[in-house]
């Protein structure tokens, strides 16, 4: 990932935290984006008035969340998000099995 990159290179990148912060909040991972818009305040360099902005923004809606379309919306990414990484983990380790074993998987939908 890019912001990766950036961030390696230069950890105190307040617009690369920002920008992950607004991709986390557009993907709906609130808790993700409230840590971003939240390091680039501790930063205290440029896009300080953005992120401050969007991180009041992130905590009302997480306020608001519980029983809500957008809570609802939210915490199903979430979810949808950690399978989808358990579900990358169990391929990886079909791949690294010797071709001679086998291996049952259940289809996850």
């Amino acid at each position: 990932m890019e912001f990766d990159a950036a961030i390696a290179i230069n950890p105190n990148d307040a617009a690369a935290y920002y920008y992950m912060g607004l991709c986390y909040k557009t993907a709906l991972d609130l808790n993700q984006a409230s840590q971003m818009f939240s390091k680039v305040l501790d930063i205290r360099g440029e896009y300080v008035n953005e992120a401050d902005i969007q991180w009041k923004l992130v905590q009302k809606i997480q306020r608001a969340m519980p029983g809500t379309l957008t809570g609802k919306q939210a915490e199903a990414s979430r979810q949808a998000g950690s399978l989808r990484a358990q579900l990358d983990e169990v391929r990886r380790a079909a791949a690294a099995l010797p071709r001679r074993s086998t291996l049952f998987m259940v289809e996850i939908s």
